[in-house]
């Protein structure tokens, strides 16, 4: 029973050491930045549509509470969809559905 449960940890190890290794050779793309006026700290999940990814920041935008952002995959400037303002809704911190 031990016999098995070392063997099994070992498998687990290799197959993530090899992960780790394959994902060392990703490359990373910034795809926008944030800089305040148009939200600050991107929260939760971004939720793809079309060409088109839909994501929060908790912070930043017009009212300084968080924004809801669009922006295409292939990268460019934030769109503020949303701009919380307090009375309805600040500092989302989910995911969109």
């Amino acid at each position: 029973m031990h016999r098995s449960r070392l063997v099994a940890s070992l498998l687990v190890s290799v197959v993530l050491a090899w992960v780790a290794n394959r994902s060392d050779a990703q490359t990373l793309t910034t795809l926008a930045s944030f800089n305040g006026t148009n939200g600050a700290t991107p929260t939760g999940d971004l939720t793809l549509s079309g060409s088109t990814l839909y994501g929060t920041t908790s912070l930043g935008g017009q009212y300084s509470q968080g924004t809801v952002f669009s922006i295409s995959t292939t990268g460019g400037t934030p769109t503020d969809l949303v701009n919380f303002a307090g009375g309805y809704g600040e500092k989302p911190y989910g995911s969109l559905t």
